[in-house]
């Protein structure tokens, strides 16, 4: 360790706790209680249904826009972080064995994050009864980013 010249004024020991404390804190070690660890896969975009976000009465509502009846919506978590809201859903597919109409559906799925905040999108599309895979097997993919 370096041997800091003394000067009127200077404190090392504070220095270096100070140090320390915008470390930690940058890091996310001890600021806003435990963290989280979720796979995100920054390889290929998102290919799925088209996901959307609008506010209503609120709160953040998810919108997917399916090609087939059958598919399911499904929010695995949220990171509630200061600046910015993350959830992160699995898109399943429908049910193979059973026949579907080919038409358009909407499927809902409302937040308890308030629209007020931005919010950002993770998903991944798994097959039928594989929506419980872990999160390294089946990564998920940034979406979008929606809000102000």
């Amino acid at each position: 360790m370096p041997i800091l010249p003394k000067r009127p004024g200077f404190r090392a020991p504070a220095l270096l706790a100070s140090g320390a404390i915008v470390s930690c804190c940058l890091s996310g070690v001890g600021c806003g209680g435990p963290t989280a660890t979720v796979v995100t896969d920054p390889g290929p975009a998102y290919e799925g249904p088209a996901i959307d976000a609008e506010g209503v009465d609120g709160d953040w509502v998810l919108l997917m826009i399916a090609p087939t009846p059958g598919w399911n919506l499904t929010i695995d978590r949220v990171l509630d972080r200061p600046i910015i809201k993350q959830v992160f859903v699995t898109l399943e597919r429908p049910d193979p064995t059973k026949v579907h109409a080919q038409v358009v559906v909407p499927v809902r799925n409302r937040t308890a994050i308030p629209s007020a905040h931005p919010l950002r999108v993770h998903a991944r599309v798994a097959a039928f009864g594989d929506s419980g895979l872990d999160e390294s097997a089946l990564p998920y993919r940034v979406v979008g980013q929606f809000g102000p």
